[in-house]
């Protein structure tokens, strides 16, 4: 951890400092008294999202009774995995200088700064997929090396990307984003191993909970998500301007073209590009794709779905700018 350097520790301190202090003085937002009334009553799955958020309400008001502050540490727990994570992807490609360039990138982009200290789904997925890219990004550059991948770490793997899922639906992009990178000429050895069934397997058993309960409700999350609220959908310029509205709004004028600068610049490299640089790439793209497509479809779309493809893209800037203040 020494070689993050000072910035992402000092950005945990100001979100848990902001966490605390909104705790003893605020409320709960509406999003987050939805969230509570998870906790409440835990389930499988849910009618909007998957259960993982409920859960964590679940075990830490379980801990600590039920208050604000016990909700609101679902948050600030996952802030602090998503900030050291994006860290450390960002120094294992550029070092501390660009740990640190990532950590207040991520600080500066208003969509997760919100996030990192409000109890939603999007504070678990953030966190899970942040450790997930970092995990697969390592376990891809030492298997180029010795051809093989222990198990446990194949297990860790499932579990995160299961997490994920099990945090929102945009988990599935992920699991997509990385059988793309697998296909690789480079990675494709990896299907020949034990690990990655052995990861597929924990992946089924921990979405299973999600889709046995979408069985048994006739598929309800997928109706509400994409028939029941969207009678008025279809591509429209309506919906692009208030898709490009949201984002520079969400994202901020600064943030946004530097985001997709490193977009750019990892697509132009591709073709040189290693196993982490492969996955920000494919990540980034899979997350963007599937929530600017859902914001031109849809008239209820909400400013912050593609959020999560901008994740892996903070991670990647960090790196970027590093290198380009030398």
């Amino acid at each position: 951890m020494k070689k993050l350097g000072w910035a992402p520790w000092a950005v945990i301190a100001f979100v848990w400092g902001v966490g605390l202090v909104t705790s003893s003085r605020l409320g709960l937002g509406d999003a987050e008294a939805l969230y509570a009334a998870y906790g409440a009553h835990p389930s499988a799955s849910y009618l909007d999202h998957p259960p993982l958020v409920g859960w964590l309400v679940a075990f830490f008001t379980a801990l600590g009774g039920t208050s604000v502050l016990t909700v609101r540490l679902v948050a600030m727990i996952c802030s602090a995995v998503t900030v050291i994570f994006v860290a450390l992807t960002a120094a294992q490609l550029g070092g501390r200088r660009a740990a640190g360039w990532s950590s207040l990138a991520l600080l500066g982009t208003p969509v997760f700064t919100i996030g990192l200290v409000a109890t939603t789904p999007d504070a678990p997925s953030a966190a899970l997929w942040a450790s997930y890219i970092w995990m697969l990004g390592r376990v891809m550059e030492d298997a180029a090396r010795t051809k093989r991948v222990a198990l446990w770490r194949a297990v860790i793997l499932g579990a995160l990307l299961g997490g994920a899922f099990l945090a929102k639906h945009t988990g599935a992009l992920l699991g997509a984003a990385t059988f793309v990178v697998l296909l690789h000429r480079k990675n494709r050895w990896i299907f020949k191993t034990k690990a990655l069934w052995v990861a597929a397997f924990v992946v089924a058993i921990l979405t299973a909970p999600v889709i046995v309960w979408n069985l048994r409700h006739g598929w309800a999350g997928a109706l509400h998500r994409l028939v029941w609220t969207q009678g008025e959908a279809g591509v429209s310029l309506r919906n692009l301007g208030a898709l490009a509205g949201g984002q520079l709004l969400y994202v901020g004028p600064v943030m946004l073209p530097l985001l997709f600068w490193a977009w750019w610049r990892l697509w132009r490299d591709r073709r040189l590009a290693g196993p982490l640089e492969q996955l920000l790439l494919a990540a980034s793209s899979f997350g963007l794709v599937g929530g600017f497509a859902l914001g031109l479809w849809s008239k209820v779309a909400e400013p912050h779905w593609p959020a999560i493809g901008y994740l892996p893209l903070l991670a990647a800037l960090g790196p970027q700018l590093a290198a380009a203040g030398k």
